[in-house]
């Protein structure tokens, strides 16, 4: 169990370091920042939502309607 323990100790230091560089490139880049911003500007978008948003739709730049959105959704 030790060794459980301490590899999930050492998996949350190593997503914390993943997410603090993703906000980071996310604050560097004023295209992604805004979408980003937009993203959570939705009640009930949070964080990790947004940021799933932005990686599976390469920050929205095909959606340019409603309609592209709900296509894409399938």
């Amino acid at each position: 169990m030790k060794i459980n323990k301490q590899t999930i100790i050492a998996l949350k230091k190593q997503l914390l370091a993943v997410e603090k560089n993703i906000l980071t490139i996310i604050k560097e880049n004023e295209t992604i920042k805004q979408q980003y911003a937009l993203a959570t500007s939705v009640p009930g978008v949070g964080q990790q939502t947004a940021i799933n948003l932005l990686v599976a739709t390469r920050c929205f730049p095909h959606l340019k309607t409603g309609g592209s959105w709900h296509a894409m959704q399938g």
